[in-house]
């Protein structure tokens, strides 16, 4: 019930952002850095005072915030910067991160890479409002659970995020950047049972830096299941583009929780339900859409915000 109530908190500070500016914060804006959704809703959670401090004088990994806190994760490595609450990228897993650290010649090259799969997140150049979100903002899902702990278990797939060359998870795009080649199936399979297998690597980005609008600190798409693996190509040698600063950005992340046998979450609508880690996520063999109906069944439809598809419950 305290989870539920903060993801409802956050649901509410989206629609207050919404009222204020009739559109929706962006995930990584230029400038002043490239900040979270999460820190933008500070003075929406009643933060104001904390957000204009961190702004000019930094100081982000110093805090841990309590909104961002679920109960059920109790146990966590000893920092501070935990987020256990994480924005929907939708079901597409190419997403632009440092935007800090990019030059005006490669921001250029960024155009292709807006993700309209989500209305909130997708860089400096796209950023929805209410409006966009056609299939409907009781269908579409703006945040959700990740977990930390216990202690910093890694090897728990609900926990660290998988990485290395041999997942091929995460592969450079390809037809003009306008697809994404990463297959899920390929992050499903480093999994055994409720760890990842033998000679996976694992680290502990996810869910950590709150303050950090890179996908793989304070997001998560709707492909796989609640509390399956997330993955991620560090040595990936980029797009097409060959943009600098882009260490994140092809990241597939599953939400997770440690509620039994699934995770909340909240719409556009301020609504919050539980979705159990069996809903419905079609077919992981296909890469992720960027247009049209989404390939990961029911999950995959409550990410996109203009798949069209029907949700039946």
């Amino acid at each position: 019930m305290q989870c539920t109530n903060k993801l409802k908190q956050m649901g509410l500070a989206v629609q207050n952002y919404h009222d204020v500016h009739n559109s929706l914060p962006a995930g990584c804006p230029w400038l002043p850095v490239g900040v979270s959704v999460q820190f933008t809703l500070f003075p929406y959670l009643e933060k104001k005072s904390n957000s204009d401090t961190l702004l000019s004088s930094g100081g982000w990994e110093q805090m841990t915030i309590a909104d961002f806190r679920c109960p059920s994760d109790s146990t966590v490595p000893s920092r501070p910067d935990v987020c256990n609450y994480v924005i929907c990228y939708a079901d597409w897993s190419e997403l632009p991160a440092n935007s800090n650290q990019l030059g005006n010649a490669n921001r250029t090259k960024w155009g292709p890479l807006k993700n309209f799969r989500s209305a909130i997140v997708g860089g400096p150049y796209w950023r929805g409002d209410f409006s966009s979100i056609n299939d409907g903002l009781s269908n579409t899902i703006v945040f959700s659970e990740r977990c930390v702990g216990p202690g910093g278990n890694l090897r728990m797939v609900k926990v660290g995020v998988a990485y290395g060359n041999s997942l091929d998870v995460t592969v450079p795009l390809s037809n003009g950047d306008t697809k994404c080649d990463a297959i899920p199936k390929t992050c499903l399979d480093s999994r055994n049972g409720n760890d990842y297998k033998s000679g996976i690597n694992t680290c502990d980005i996810g869910g950590f830096m709150w303050h950090r609008g890179a996908a793989a600190c304070t997001g998560f798409n709707t492909i796989l299941a609640p509390n399956a693996p997330s993955c991620y190509n560090p040595n990936n040698p980029g797009h097409s583009g060959n943009l600098s600063g882009d260490f994140w950005d092809r990241y597939l992340g599953s939400a997770g929780s440690f509620h039994s046998g699934g995770v909340n979450a909240v719409r556009y609508d301020g609504s919050v339900q539980f979705f159990t880690e069996t809903i419905n996520c079609g077919d992981p063999s296909v890469s992720p859409p960027n247009s049209g109906a989404s390939p990961y069944g029911i999950w995959g439809a409550l990410g996109s915000i203009n798949g069209g598809e029907t949700i039946t419950f």
